[in-house]
């Protein structure tokens, strides 16, 4: 706006980034397979673990701090 443009060249600006990252994301889906596919043969066990135990885990007490913190300023 400061370079003589209306408001819609920017709405424009943004959608013609948005188009190129849709373009890119359509042309990585092959990609996308190919590591599926690898993480599927490479199979491991995925054990769940509950709350006490997630909360026991080195350095959560300070993320979640942090997690809370950050909540409480923006809003």
């Amino acid at each position: 706006m400061t370079n003589g443009l209306k408001w819609n060249s920017g709405y424009q600006s943004i959608s013609i980034i948005q188009i190129v990252l849709v373009i890119c994301l359509i042309i990585s889906l092959p990609l996308w397979k190919t590591k599926q596919e690898a993480s599927e043969s490479s199979t491991q066990e995925i054990k769940s673990i509950s709350l006490k135990e997630a909360l026991k885990l080195p350095g959560a007490k300070a993320i979640l701090t942090a997690f809370f913190c950050y909540c409480s300023l923006e809003a």
